[in-house]
C-alpha cells in the first residue's frame, strides 16, 4: 500500500489522507459532554441529531481511502457518491433550515446548491477526465 500512495498523483494523495482523518474525527462528532454550553450552529447540529449523520460519511470516506490504496476499480465511484449523498443531505438541511416557502428565495439556500453543484462537478472531472488519475487506476501490464 505504501507504494501505491507514493505512486498516487498529488491531490489524489491529498483526498485519501482527507478521508482517513475524516474517518477517524467524524466519531468526535457523535460525542456530546453535557456541560458544555453550545451557541450558534453547532449548538443546533447538536441538538438536532443531525451530528449523526457523519458516522457513515466518515465510515465511507475511510472505505473510499482504503480502495484508494488498492487501486481498487470502484472507488472513485464510492468516493464521488459518497460526496454526491453528503452535499445533497446539505442541500436539504438548507432548504429544512431556511423553511420551505422561504426558500427559492433565500440566497443560503441556492449558495449550497451553487457550492454542492461546484464541488461534485470538480471531483467528477479530476477523478474521471485528469489522465495521471485515470493511468493510477488501470491495472498492471501493458498500457495503450
Amino acid at each position: 500500500m505504501r507504494q501505491n500512495f507514493l505512486a498516487m498523483p498529488d491531490f489524489l494523495r491529498f483526498l485519501t489522507i482527507f478521508a482517513i482523518v475524516t474517518g477517524f474525527f467524524s466519531p468526535l462528532a457523535s460525542y456530546y459532554y453535557s456541560g458544555l454550553v453550545l451557541n450558534g450552529p453547532y449548538g443546533q447540529f447538536v441538538i438536532d441529531g443531525t451530528r449523526f449523520l457523519l458516522l457513515p460519511f466518515g465510515a465511507t470516506l475511510s472505505w473510499c481511502a482504503y480502495l484508494f490504496l488498492t487501486k481498487s476499480p470502484f472507488a472513485r465511484q464510492l468516493y464521488l457518491g459518497t460526496w454526491s449523498i453528503w452535499l445533497s443531505f446539505m442541500c436539504l438541511f438548507s432548504f429544512l433550515y431556511v423553511g420551505p416557502g422561504k426558500a427559492f428565495f433565500s440566497s443560503s439556500f441556492w449558495g449550497t446548491i451553487g457550492f454542492s453543484c461546484a464541488i461534485i462537478t470538480l471531483i467528477a472531472w479530476y477523478l474521471f477526465c485528469k489522465h495521471s488519475v485515470i493511468a493510477y487506476f488501470l491495472p498492471p501490464g501493458p498500457k495503450k
